[in-house]
């Protein structure tokens, strides 16, 4: 008799419920922990009259809410699919007559369930709750919607981000830390290629990039700024695509999976170089980075480059394999030793001219010019809820004279011979009451070019002179 296929199996519904109900019961009772028995320990009866209102509801007991949309969800994925990490379960339940997609779709119907119902529930109860805190005024309905609606948000961000990273693995332990990974990898390269790049190109605005993209990279770092503020914000958006992404890419992924898989480092072929040249590359970065800043010489970021690049390569190669008999896999290294070394060979040139970029007069609409940086990089809505804290818009020079007055000033500067990566030579800037310069330009074209040097102040007060 042949076998049919459905799009619903009770089954196997119940089966994963019994699984996965036990977290969403944990996180209720935790986030009404958390939130509106908190808020009646600190707003009813005898109040201290020095309490500070919360300015969002996730801050009512130092975050741990927030904590938490970053761990529930991603135990609730790993145990989701914890069927697929394991020989027998893999089997069994594949050779089920239930199509995959429908496994797939009941289970992250599920997942949402266990996580949207908790914070509904407690949504509730917080709205219920202000009716009887003696401090008027404390959070309006508006900030409970918003916490209902970001944690929603956030926790099936994390939940598909978890299913995802578990369909590329075969090894729940892995899921996790792929996961966190994953979240970590765009900023965590854009930190370590920043951080190297400062010691090749001259006059490169460190402390500009850092602060202007790390943070929006780093989901957790992100998450954060995106909840402390009451008003919508367009990252929303942004997540909602990433939830359908994430969804989609994991579907596709796990309906053409092996059930060999199982237990392996890395279930997908074309993965495994990606993982084992990607962690060694970021080993290198690190390497470099960090014996460039110990001893400020490019002799010891190549020690560190090969430290960190080799040291990566063997950790990934045993990780892959599950063996420490990884000797015979010299050849992969000496290949990534020699594309490093060219693309390393090129930044250091400064193909592009990135040391010596000076626009021209007729392309420049105005010109920042300071000793700080802060200005450049801070926001006015990190004040923008009366916290403590000031900001102060960028100036910008568009006197014709002004601009020439800076652009002549940098240009001296980017053809000084004080470029050298050296301590002793900033010793010796430092000597001759060495300090900041900071040029930000606004292009017509509607671009913006950021330079900061460290510069003796003593060689350039003439020019200093002329900027008025």
């Amino acid at each position: 008799m042949q076998s049919k296929t459905s799009s619903f199996n009770r089954g196997m519904w119940i089966q994963s419920m019994r699984n996965v109900g036990w977290i969403g019961l944990v996180y209720l009772l935790v986030l009404l922990f958390a939130l509106p028995l908190q808020l009646i320990f600190t707003f009813t009866g005898k109040v201290d009259p020095y309490i500070e209102k919360p300015d969002t509801l996730f801050e009512v007991f130092d975050g741990l809410e927030f904590v938490f949309m970053f761990v529930v969800p991603v135990l609730l994925g790993i145990f989701l699919f914890r069927y697929i990490q394991t020989k027998i379960a893999a089997d069994y339940i594949h050779s089920l007559p239930i199509k995959r997609s429908t496994l797939f779709h009941q289970n992250m119907l599920l997942g949402a369930l266990v996580l949207v119902v908790p914070i509904l529930i407690t949504g509730a109860v917080t709205f219920a709750v202000k009716g009887v805190l003696t401090v008027e005024n404390v959070y309006t309905t508006r900030d409970v919607l918003s916490w209902v609606g970001y944690s929603i948000l956030i926790n099936l961000f994390v939940l598909t981000g978890t299913v995802l990273a578990g369909m590329f693995t075969g090894m729940s332990v892995l899921q996790g830390i792929f996961l966190y990974v994953l979240f970590l990898l765009p900023g965590g390269i854009s930190y370590l290629a920043i951080s190297n790049v400062k010691f090749y190109w001259y006059g490169y605005a460190y402390d500009y990039y850092m602060s202007k993209n790390i943070d929006s990279l780093v989901p957790f770092s992100h998450v954060a700024q995106m909840v402390a503020h009451k008003s919508f914000s367009t990252s929303v958006f942004v997540y909602i695509g990433l939830i359908v992404l994430f969804y989609i890419i994991a579907l596709i992924t796990y309906q053409k999976r092996r059930v060999e898989a199982a237990t392996q480092t890395i279930s997908v072929g074309w993965l495994k170089p990606v993982f084992v040249y990607g962690v060694t590359a970021c080993s290198l970065m690190l390497g470099g980075f960090y014996f460039g800043s110990m001893k400020g010489e490019f002799s010891w970021m190549v020690v560190g480059y090969i430290i960190g690049s080799l040291i990566g390569y063997i950790v990934a190669q045993i990780i892959l394999n599950k063996t420490w008999r990884i000797f015979t896999k010299w050849k992969g290294y000496l290949g990534f030793v020699i594309a490093a070394a060219i693309v390393g060979f090129i930044i250091h040139l400064d193909v592009f001219g990135y040391s010596t970029k000076v626009p021209a007069v007729s392309e420049i609409e105005s010109v920042y010019f300071d000793q700080e940086m802060y200005r450049l990089t801070d926001k006015p809505e990190n004040y923008a809820d009366g916290r403590s804290g000031y900001y102060e818009a960028p100036y910008y020079y568009t006197s014709k004279e002004t601009i020439k007055s800076v652009r002549q000033l940098q240009k001296q500067i980017t053809s000084s011979k004080d470029k050298k990566m050296d301590p002793e030579k900033q010793s010796e800037i430092e000597g001759r009451n060495g300090k900041m310069a900071v040029f930000a330009y606004k292009l017509k074209n509607g671009k913006k070019i950021v330079r900061e040097y460290f510069i003796p102040f003593s060689d350039y007060k003439a020019f200093y002179k002329e900027i008025a």
